[in-house]
């Protein structure tokens, strides 16, 4: 009994209130619970934030160490309060330094970086042992984030000199972080070296693989392949990252293939497309197989696989995957088929497809090429032309109108089978035969989105059916009374071995005519005639030559037209510029004794130009220039003191400059006075009619107002048709909209009221076009285009017609719809720099312009940084591009800039400016 009694009595006070076993047991339950659960909130917030790693791109270095993404915030801010608890009640308590850790890497998957690299900071002061190494490698990887590469691989060295004795994990992976920091700066060799030394000693997988990626990428900037490929087979397999392993695969493939190793790429790629796993990537793999015989030399079958990665009926291929096959097949028309017209459309195809530059090939410049293969082809058909014409124009009697029969014969021909197809779709209907199963299973898998929306086939058969009923049916209201006005256009269609081909649009609402007529008048019939085209003809070769040598890299093609000129009389002009081009290639060539002949020619017979002062400094021969005698200067300045001095009339003194201008040795000066010379000839225009600015001014006006109208007609429509809907109206209210709705304008003829016509203006557009063609690089080009486009003559018909544009989803914005407003309404100051009178008196107006006293108003739509510089704009007014709005283009370019605002975005708003002539 006493025994008892003794029991309860110690279990009372071991169990009582407030007694000194019972507290410290309470204490570290507590902190225990609380770090327990602050690393429960860590870990669920790892894990979510693990989840959204984004998808490798292969063309720049990857990061070893995944950055943080945005997901598990809120957990992390959990775990950081649980940590601060045990900081604030715990000070004493064995769980400080893991708190301190916790709330740091916390902080860091968070992306508060300074406030994660103070934790570390503190934890690396407060711990030894693996914790402060663990500190130090937290830091570094911080760093990394903050792209603060300098102070990282200052900081790790520093490390690494100082702590003597590391774990070698820990160790192994602070080296290959400092590897990544140098690959960042792009020092190759460093990284390597560091690689060397790690990747060994790493343990967790994921580290290693990611290091061993990184280590082929580097690798192969030092241009060590072989060492980069097996770097890349050395990827963990069974890696959990499909994305790591796919590209690791491609890598060494893509490797292989650079050291000619092309069977053992093709092996690599065929394995890879025929594994379930790469079902969504199988075009992309198609593609790189055929890339693989492109390069092995097989051009003829990597252009098949080619169009089959463009016509697949099962998956639709990426638009990175569209760019590369279109580039492919750009070169296989380039190189292996010389088709440059060809080579032209699919490079620029290559370029229109909406992907992400750092996505592409270091060799991918599609953009650079359709522009020059894009003038190659122009200027090639030009000059096919101008040769057309000149045989036509050189045939007699029987032969021309043999020739003329023949050519409307083929036209005819090509009419006729144009009109039987837009017959056949006229009268046709497209069935679908129902024991096809293909579409029925299609529609029924899931595999192809919601309605099959990624089905190539039944997007294809429906869009036929739809076109065969309606045509090319805008998506729009309204549609019925625009097709009405503008008429009705349908594309033609055939289909045959289960492919759709397009033809050419067919304007349904034009009448063709009965029988093809060809306009004889270009064709040159006489002497002077025919001596005119053929050198307008050698023009075009000589700018043939330029695209060959300059544009395509393509120095043999460009010396035989070089040649052709030099062996001409019909363009003087171009004979010394032709002659230096052909030293030029000949010295890039190494052929130092066939470019001496070439610059001894050109010295010869062309002493004072800058060409042979030029080639005479490249090749080291003696240069004697010879003088004019009537020239003192030798410049040509005499002729242009005399004609300043003492020509009156703007005309003559037009001709004189324009005579002076053909001096070789005035250079870049040649350009500035044919425009000048151009400006005296607009002055003579003016002059030699009294209402010449009245007849501008008119030309102008009548421009605006009917495009004014227009826009009116149309809004008052499209409220009529909406009318019209409602049932309730009254028969007099009914009246009235179908009046609005079928009311119409008389368009003025704009080609009788041109106002730049005579001789003055046709000098005027001569010298400007021969600034284009023979002065483009020159300063004064964009003065030139602006007087060009203000006095282009019209054509015939209808000169301001709408077109119609293709639609193009590329254009849809993913921006949310939002109201444009005026600068003026912002919530913040949109002033510019200097204020609007500075910049509207730095305006250079067109010449006809001056004078005329034409005052209005002008807006552009401007995206604004908060620094006030303008990141874009566009012309947000529907002024008339007469060359005001050019104008006022130039001297946006030139001179204007906001001043600064206290935003943080960008603005976009619309700024108005007033003008007036002088």
């Amino acid at each position: 009994m006493k025994r008892s009694i003794q029991i309860v009595l110690l279990l009372f006070f071991i169990t009582g209130c407030g007694t000194p076993l019972q507290q410290p047991w309470t204490d570290f339950n507590a902190y225990f619970n609380t770090f327990y659960n602050a690393e429960r909130y860590f870990n669920e917030g790892l894990e979510l934030n693990q989840r959204q790693t984004s998808e490798i791109n292969p063309q720049v270095p990857i990061s070893i160490f995944t950055p943080p993404t945005q997901a598990g915030r809120e957990e992390f801010s959990r775990a950081i309060e649980m940590g601060a608890t045990i900081l604030r009640d715990y000070k004493d308590s064995k769980y400080v330094e893991p708190a301190i850790f916790l709330i740091g890497k916390s902080y860091f998957y968070r992306s508060e970086y300074f406030s994660a690299l103070e934790k570390f900071q503190e934890m690396q002061m407060l711990s030894t042992g693996t914790r402060e190494q663990s500190a130090v490698f937290w830091q570094g990887i911080t760093y990394l984030q903050m792209e603060t590469y300098n102070e990282g691989i200052r900081f790790l060295e520093n490390e690494l000199e100082i702590i003597e004795e590391w774990d070698q994990n820990i160790l192994a992976e602070t080296k290959v972080l400092l590897a990544q920091l140098y690959i960042n700066r792009e020092e190759w060799a460093a990284g390597v070296d560091l690689f060397d030394e790690a990747i060994p000693n790493l343990e967790y997988r994921n580290i290693r693989s990611r290091s061993y990626f990184l280590y082929g990428q580097a690798l192969e900037q030092l241009g060590e392949y072989e060492r980069a490929r097996d770097a890349y087979s050395s990827v963990n397999p069974s890696h959990q990252s499909y994305d790591l392993v796919f590209n690791a695969q491609r890598k060494e493939a893509e490797v292989s293939r650079r050291l000619g190793e092309y069977d053992r790429a093709l092996e690599i790629y065929s394995t890879m497309e025929r594994s379930d796993k790469n079902a969504e990537s199988r075009l992309d793999l198609t593609y790189e197989i055929a890339r693989t015989m492109q390069l092995q030399g097989d051009a003829d079958e990597a252009y098949e696989i080619y169009k089959n990665v463009l016509q697949s009926r099962t998956l639709q291929p990426m638009p990175l995957t569209k760019a590369k096959t279109y580039y492919g097949l750009a070169e296989i028309y380039q190189i292996n088929r010389q088709n440059y017209e060809m080579a032209a459309a699919y490079y620029d195809s290559a370029a229109s497809q909406n992907v992400d530059r750092s996505a592409l090939p270091d060799h991918f410049d599609a953009r650079e090429l359709a522009s020059s293969f894009g003038e190659y082809a122009r200027v090639k058909n030009e000059i096919n032309e101008m040769d057309s014409l000149l045989t036509l124009g050189r045939m007699e009697g029987d032969e021309f109108d043999a020739a003329i029969a023949e050519i409307e014969e083929s036209m005819q021909e090509e009419l006729d089978q144009q009109r039987s197809r837009r017959q056949q779709v006229d009268n046709s209907a497209i069935n679908i035969d129902a024991t096809d199963q293909s579409a029925v299973e299609a529609s029924e898998s899931t595999e192809f989105g919601f309605l099959n929306i990624e089905n190539r086939a039944l997007l294809t058969d429906a869009s036929i059916q739809f076109q065969a009923v309606w045509g090319e049916r805008p998506l729009a209201d309204n549609w019925r009374r625009s097709a009405a006005v503008r008429g009705s256009r349908l594309t033609p269609f055939t289909v045959s071995d289960d492919e759709v081909v397009i033809d050419e649009q067919v304007e349904l609402a034009a009448p063709q005519p009965d029988q093809i007529q060809l306009d004889l008048s270009a064709i040159p019939f006489t002497e002077r005639e025919q001596e005119n085209m053929q050198a307008q003809m050698e023009n075009r070769q000589y700018q043939l030559a330029n695209i060959y040598f300059l544009s395509l890299n393509m120095p043999d093609s460009a010396k035989v037209y070089y040649q052709k000129i030099t062996n001409s009389n019909l363009s003087p002009d171009l004979i010394p510029r032709s002659l230096y081009s052909l030293a030029e290639i000949e010295l890039s060539q190494g052929n130092t004794e066939k470019a001496r002949e070439w610059a001894e020619r050109l010295i010869k017979d062309y002493p004072n130009t800058i060409f042979a002062r030029r080639t005479a400094d490249r090749l080291g021969i003696e240069l004697i220039e010879s003088v004019d005698t009537n020239d003192p200067s030798g410049n040509g300045s005499y002729h242009l003191n005399m004609q300043t001095d003492s020509i009156k009339n703007p005309a003559e003194k037009a001709m004189a400059l324009h005579q002076v201008a053909k001096n070789e040795l005035l250079g870049d000066k040649r350009a500035v006075l044919l425009f000048e010379a151009a400006k005296l000839y607009i002055s003579a225009a003016n002059h030699s009619h009294k209402d010449s600015l009245k007849s501008v001014s008119n030309w102008f006006d009548t421009k605006s107002s009917w495009e004014r109208n227009s826009r009116d007609l149309m809004m008052r429509q499209d409220s009529a048709f909406s009318a019209l809907m409602d049932a309730s109206l009254s028969d007099t209210e009914r009246e009235y909209w179908e009046s609005v709705a079928d009311s119409a304008l008389t368009e003025p003829d704009f080609k009788s009221i041109f106002p730049f016509e005579g001789a003055y203006w046709d000098s005027t557009r001569s010298v400007l076009n021969e600034i284009e063609t023979s002065y483009a690089p020159s300063n004064v080009m964009p003065k030139v285009r602006i007087l060009q486009e203000s006095i282009r003559k019209p054509h015939s018909g209808r000169d301001y017609e709408e077109v119609e544009e293709p639609f193009d989803e590329d254009r849809i914005s993913t921006e949310p719809d939002r109201e444009i407003v005026s600068c003026s309404d912002m919530n913040v100051p949109v002033t510019i720099s200097g204020g609007i009178d500075w910049f509207l008196e730095r305006i250079d107006y067109p010449d006809w312009a001056v004078g005329s006293g034409i005052s209005g108003e002008i807006s552009y739509l401007f995206n604004i940084s908060p620094d006030g510089d303008i990141i874009h704009y566009e012309q947000a007014s529907r002024t008339d591009r007469s060359g005001i709005p050019q104008s006022f283009e130039g001297a946006i370019e030139s001179h204007l800039k906001f001043e600064s605002m206290p935003v943080n975005d960008n603005v976009q708003c619309v700024f108005s400016f007033p003008y007036e002539t002088p």
